[in-house]
């Protein structure tokens, strides 16, 4: 499989390259999310991605959103899993990479067994139907939601779009249980 790896601070991303490699997987490193998000345009064959979440020009959990809208637009491969490796100790930033939908947070220094066992569900995944992953399908609805706001708001009715709103987060609060 091919892996990216993206991290800006060079021992690190040396380190999980290290690790991957020792599984016999390919790595292509990034040092920034631009060059992280260069890599999925044009290389269609990234398998999954391992990205840190202080990266200098945007966080990881940007880079994985920036990924999902062009996947939803048809510029790069759906379905690639995200692996979030961390020294933050930020609950509230691992609660969301959870929900948007990365496959898992390790964090640092990753041992190199969570890696093995990350790199292992991978291959034993059942690629079927990927674009059935329920994560994927969540965001697709949260792009079509904001489109949605943003052509009511065109129009200026921002009562409705203040209502629709409301009615959007009520139904994510239901599905953030459903994924707990």
């Amino acid at each position: 499989m091919k892996i990216l790896v993206v991290d800006d601070v060079a021992i690190s991303l040396a380190y999980v390259r290290r690790l991957v490699e020792l599984s016999k997987h390919e790595v292509i490193p990034a040092g920034n999310g631009a060059e992280a998000l260069t890599s999925l345009r044009t290389l269609p064959d990234i398998d999954a991605v391992m990205v840190g979440l202080n990266l200098p020009d945007m966080d990881g959990i940007n880079v994985f959103r920036q990924y999902r809208r062009m996947a939803f637009e048809g510029k790069v491969r759906k379905n690639i899993p995200f692996l979030l490796i961390t020294g933050s100790q930020d609950i509230e930033r691992f609660r969301e990479a959870k929900i948007i939908g990365f496959a898992d947070i390790i964090l640092k220094p990753p041992s190199s067994s969570r890696i093995s066992e990350f790199l292992n569900a991978l291959e034993n995944k059942d690629q079927d139907n990927p674009d059935l992953d329920p994560r994927f399908m969540v965001h697709e609805l949260t792009l079509k939601i904001d489109e949605t706001v943003r052509a009511i708001l065109k129009v200026g009715d921002r009562q409705a779009a203040f209502e629709f709103f409301k009615s959007c987060e009520a139904a994510f609060e239901r599905i953030d249980v459903l994924l707990s």
